[in-house]
């Protein structure tokens, strides 16, 4: 029987305390006790390897070891954009002490006024392409805009309890409860409606979505899908090889995923499994993958990086990738992050795929964010630099990007939050670009 543990909480400023621990607490439950025992809201909690722990896997899991130190993160504001090519957008910023303020296109979720009163102690938000789903401290959820895209959850309300994650598709959400079962609502077909399932999804342990399926893991190693069958809804012609799946990964077209013994499953869009192998082996060391609309690329733990489906979005990559930190993609081209903390990227060259333009400027990069047709990346001193499409956000030249402490990306669009906590966007205006309020506001 396993044994209760003594670790460490501690923030970066060194303040810290002493927890006892039992093996059958969730990371959710741990994150709130550092939050009264620390007087801080916190955002995330992170091994001394360097993991970040998922607020819904439990302590006993999570390899830590009696007198370990967890740091954290304290919680900061967060910026959320919506929209696709065929819709205007809405903007989110979550603040500090858990309020909500939103604008753009009114339908879409940029008017709060209806539910603004439920809008406190929130934890994070996610969106489809219309609408918002927004999680609190408590467990329960918040859903606001475009009703067959997400908008409305009142036929599941009484159901969103203790909910410890959301995830959205183009226009449905999936919740995922403590407990291991599963909410769902919006449009029917694109993951909305999981009765057919419903069944199946016990234990659950975490979700990951395309543009209009969703995929369950489940304790045991299984996997289950609903929603388009050409988006990763239908696993049928890879269902016998989907066991003892430790790690998912969703594109905007199909599902990967990478089992215990190393072998990597890809199922859903047809024209994409035609460039890529329903089933490759790439061995045990798979620490991350990133999708495409039509390609995917691994990461390994020694830094290689492992690409495949059509060259066209990035799926054959001419450029040596070693020595790798991070990799991000968008709809047709990918971005890595160096150890160095410069970019390689690769692709369709009009989205993002050449970065030659913006190589000098591109150095000590923290992180990047995508949009569908071009990249941003978040540099140590606060700077950004952003390439591809110039009208979908790839050049932000015509903006002051000082001090920035967090990007965002909707479609066509970007969105950075300062430290002294203003919003400054850029991009399609349709796609939350341009925005006045944003551009004159403080929000932290």
């Amino acid at each position: 029987m396993a044994q209760a543990m003594s670790i460490s909480l501690a923030l970066l400023s060194g303040k810290s305390c002493s927890v006892e621990l039992e093996p059958g607490l969730s990371i959710q439950e741990l994150r709130e006790i550092a939050q009264q025992r620390l007087n801080a809201r916190i955002s995330q909690l992170i091994t001394a390897d360097g993991r970040v722990l998922k607020e819904e896997s439990y302590v006993g899991d999570s390899k830590i070891e009696s007198g370990d130190v967890v740091t954290a993160i304290l919680r900061q504001a967060a910026i959320v954009s919506n929209g696709s090519c065929n819709w205007r957008s809405a903007t989110v910023v979550r603040h500090t002490d858990g309020s909500v303020t939103a604008w753009g296109n009114f339908a879409c979720g940029g008017d709060i006024i209806g539910v603004q009163d439920q809008l406190h102690d929130v934890q994070r938000v996610v969106a489809t392409y219309a609408a918002f789903a927004a999680l609190r401290g408590d467990g329960s959820t918040v859903a606001w805009g475009e009703a067959e895209s997400g908008g409305d959850s009142s036929e599941v309300q009484e159901q969103l309890v203790d909910v410890s994650s959301i995830r959205a598709s183009g226009y449905a959400f999936a919740a995922l409860r403590r407990d291991g079962k599963v909410v769902t609502w919006g449009a029917p077909d694109y993951g909305g409606d999981s009765s057919n399932v419903q069944s199946q999804l016990a234990k659950v342990t975490e979700i990951h979505a395309t543009h209009g399926a969703f995929a369950a893991k489940c304790d045991d190693g299984r996997v289950v899908v609903w929603g388009k069958a050409n988006y990763g809804g239908d696993s049928s012609a890879v269902a016998n090889q989907l066991t003892h799946v430790q790690r998912i990964c969703a594109g905007f077209f199909a599902l990967t995923a990478v089992r215990e013994d190393g072998q990597v499953i890809t199922w859903g869009n047809a024209d994409m499994e035609a460039n890529c192998p329903r089933v490759q082996k790439l061995g045990h060391d798979v620490v991350d993958i990133q999708a495409s609309h039509a390609a995917f690329c691994a990461l390994l733990a020694d830094g290689r990086a492992v690409t495949w489906g059509d060259e066209k979005y990035g799926g054959n990559c001419p450029l040596a990738l070693t020595d790798l930190r991070s990799i991000t993609a968008n709809a047709y081209a990918f971005a890595a992050v160096t150890k160095a903390g410069r970019v390689i990227a690769w692709g369709n060259p009009f989205c993002g795929g050449d970065s030659s333009l913006v190589a000098e400027e591109l150095y000590d990069v923290v992180e990047i964010q995508a949009a569908h047709y071009a990249f941003a990346a978040l540099l140590a001193d606060g700077g950004v630099v952003a390439w591809g499409d110039v009208e979908a956000g790839g050049s932000c030249g015509d903006v002051e990007l000082r001090d920035i402490q967090e990007l965002c990306a909707s479609a066509q669009a970007f969105c950075a939050l300062s430290s002294d906590g203003f919003v400054i966007t850029w991009g399609r205006r349709d796609f939350g670009g341009d925005s006045a309020w944003a551009k004159t506001s403080h929000v932290a």
